[in-house]
């Protein structure tokens, strides 16, 4: 327990000394105006994109070279409307050229006959070689590959720290808990309201002050539910023979789902994704490969954290008396532990990973539908079952390979099959390996 609140909070502190902070989008919108700036004829060679002197601005240092003015260094400023969360965040409401400020008529005409138009786009500046330099050049299925890859990280990330909570509390009763997907949504709208309540209190903060709210309130929101569903619930439940724990679960998941629509609504609530800024990696002709920060931070995390997980089971008390618990619960209770507290611990670490893939969810996607914690829960389980649902480092390797596996699907065959294709590969292994790669081959000594 100690070592993953520790874990995380070295993975925050390394955020705040990044230079996370560009937002993605009005990046976009401020590459366009250079071109409208100029001759159509000549070319803009962008050299520099970072934050400005104020907040919600952009600054661009570029070059344009034509066959009548020859070459000269320009400089343009964008300043945006709103707060970070707000809908004018990518409404252009100041621009600066070399020092020299647009008028307001100058401001309207340019939004409305060139922004607004879907050419401004297409011909937006490309990456200048000054930007290209020291990014490595791949071949074209290299390039493709390895892009492929990249765009898998943040759902591998959500898994590895999804999976594991499934093994947590399998590993003590023998049973499945299927309402974590569920309680990573309620981390996941926890985060949503860290990160606007942080908004509000400090509306010219730094986005990491909100990522940071939205982590914390994550974390405590969907472990304070998971500890009550042990304490009221599965605790009640654990000497039960046959199937009630996961009827139990089952309902719970159901219960949750409905508490989660009748607190937000049945639409979905949705906010701009936070550290979406893309970084361009590599490159094939103007083919980019690119990852987002986001992605950086999602899978740095999940690494983080599942490592604190392992090296916590294997080092700490807590890891040796769930290890004993697992192996064999009346003896470890013969011996003076309380198998009812290690199982409320584990509980509340299980609910704490949730909250932390919801927020992952959150901070890469924007967002999380009520009934979104199903199907994600149903593809962690799956990565959980192919490790080895009895062992912690299965149960993230297993994540791993479903993750990957997801995303070389939908790079080579359509991608509204992958779900299909995953369930699949759940009913294999349930048939050919029931045990996982990493599980026991003996019947769980906690079974009920």
């Amino acid at each position: 327990m100690d070592c993953l609140a520790k874990a995380i909070v070295i993975v925050l502190a390394l955020l705040i000394g990044g230079c996370f902070g560009l937002d993605s989008d009005q990046v976009r919108i401020c590459r366009m105006v250079p071109v409208a700036l100029h001759d159509l004829d000549g070319t803009v060679a962008i050299s520099a994109t970072r934050a400005g002197a104020v907040a919600q601005s952009v600054e661009i240092a570029y070059t344009h070279t034509s066959a009548a003015t020859g070459q000269s260094q320009h400089l343009i400023s964008c300043r945006f409307g709103g707060g970070r969360w707000s809908r004018d965040r990518q409404e252009l409401v100041g621009l600066t050229s070399d020092g020299h400020r647009f008028r307001e008529a100058n401001l309207y005409f340019l939004k409305r006959f060139w922004l607004n138009e879907p050419h401004a786009a297409l011909l937006a500046p490309k990456l200048s070689r000054q930007e290209m330099s020291g990014v490595m050049e791949l071949g074209r299925n290299a390039a493709v590959a390895s892009q492929h890859v990249l765009a898998a990280l943040p759902k591998i990330a959500i898994y590895a720290m999804l999976a594991p909570a499934y093994a947590l509390i399998y590993g003590l009763i023998g049973r499945v808990n299927l309402a974590f997907g569920e309680l990573a949504v309620l981390g996941g709208q926890g985060a949503i309201l860290g990160a606007v309540a942080t908004n509000m209190l400090l509306p010219d903060g730094s986005m990491l002050w909100s990522l940071i709210a939205a982590v914390l309130v994550a974390m405590a929101i969907a472990s304070l539910h998971s500890a009550l569903a042990g304490r009221l619930i599965f605790t009640r439940l654990v000497h039960h023979r046959g199937q009630a724990i996961t009827v139990a679960s089952f309902g719970l998941a159901i219960a949750c789902m409905e508490y989660i629509r009748l607190a937000q609504g049945s639409g979905n609530t949705w906010m701009p994704p936070m550290l979406n800024t893309s970084v361009v990696l590599a490159h094939h002709d103007a083919f980019l490969v690119t990852i987002t920060e986001g992605g950086i931070a999602a899978i740095g995390l999940a690494g983080v954290v599942a490592t604190a997980l392992i090296v916590a089971l294997q080092t700490t008390a807590f890891g040796r008396r769930w290890r004993a618990v697992s192996d064999d619960r009346l003896a470890a209770e013969l011996l003076g532990i309380s198998a009812r507290q290690v199982l409320l611990w584990s509980f509340t670490i299980a609910g704490l990973l949730a909250g932390l893939s919801g927020a992952v969810v959150f901070a890469h996607y924007g967002g999380i539908g009520f009934s979104g914690g199903l199907v994600m829960g149903l593809k962690a389980l799956v990565g959980a079952v192919i490790g080895g649902l009895g062992s912690v480092p299965g149960a993230i390797l297993g994540a791993l390979m479903i993750g990957a596996f997801e995303g070389l699907w939908s790079s080579l065959f359509p991608i509204e099959q992958s779900d299909i294709a995953i369930l699949a590969v759940l009913i294999l292994f349930l048939i050919l390996r029931p045990e996982g790669l990493f599980g026991s081959c003996g019947r769980n000594q906690n079974q009920v």
